[in-house]
């Protein structure tokens, strides 16, 4: 692929065994912000970013608009809702050599790719966590919402999970990923549409055993089934199995069973 960039933006083609060489570091470091950007002059950088939003066909980069058809329902960042644009998890503005490395490249939502910014760039203290080669890792955190009951109304704190097994700087780095990723508003605004979702669905069943097992504790069976251990939706369900029976009453006690059989 990189003959093909080199071939259509000819300033490029000095440069080429440079970015070769980056590629095979990012993948060495597993792609942590520690690597440094190579020597670029103003036109170069201009190229390579050029080569990222133009994406031309004669040097073969269409295949990057094939990233937003990934089909997943939630975000591999913040895990919010979809996943709708593109991530450079090492910015192009700090690292231009990278603006079309398949594996610097991956989608996530908008609002965390925002909010993030270039909060991964070269000499970052703590690096965010990469979806690609952070996998073991993410795949022993499994996230959950706290939730507070208290008159009927929910107080939905932020994601948490457990620590157990995981090393300081493995926590540091989650922590960190989760602080620089999660969208405060679109995290509070999905916690309430899952809640409402659950109260309407409360009608249906007339004592909170049923409704725990039908519902509660169905939807994050689905949520495991999935394997998507990160998103909202799963740390939303995954919260609610953390509380007794008494608490989840308060919640839906004045809608239970007022339309059974329906």
């Amino acid at each position: 692929m990189l003959p093909a960039i080199t071939g259509h933006y000819v300033i490029l083609q000095p440069i080429e065994l440079d970015i070769k060489n980056a590629y095979r570091r990012y993948v060495r470091t597993k792609g942590l912000p520690i690597t440094q950007p190579i020597n670029t002059c103003d036109e170069q950088k201009k190229a390579l970013v050029s080569a990222y939003e133009n994406r031309p066909k004669a040097a073969s980069l269409e295949w990057i608009d094939l990233i937003n058809y990934n089909g997943l329902d939630s975000c591999p960042f913040c895990g919010g809702d979809g996943a709708r644009t593109i991530e450079h998890y090492l910015p192009k503005a700090c690292y231009p050599e990278f603006s079309v490395f398949s594996l610097n490249l991956m989608p996530s939502c908008g609002g965390c790719n925002t909010k993030r910014n270039n909060i991964n760039e070269y000499g970052a203290p703590i690096a965010l966590l990469h979806p690609y080669f952070d996998k073991a890792l993410l795949s022993r955190v499994s996230l959950y919402v706290s939730i507070k009951a208290e008159h009927g109304v929910p107080e939905f704190g932020a994601l948490l999970y457990d620590q157990s097994g995981l090393t300081e700087d493995e926590i540091c780095r989650v922590d960190h990923h989760i602080d620089s990723s999660v969208d405060e508003i679109a995290y509070f605004n999905k916690c309430q549409a899952l809640f409402s979702d659950v109260r309407r669905r409360a009608r249906r069943w007339p004592t909170i055993v049923e409704f725990r097992r039908e519902v509660v504790l169905y939807e994050f069976h689905l949520c495991q089934e999935s394997g998507d251990y990160n998103s909202w939706r799963y740390a939303f369900y995954h919260g609610l199995t953390k509380l007794k029976d008494e608490d989840i009453n308060v919640l839906v006690v004045d809608v239970l069973g007022t339309q059974v059989g329906w």
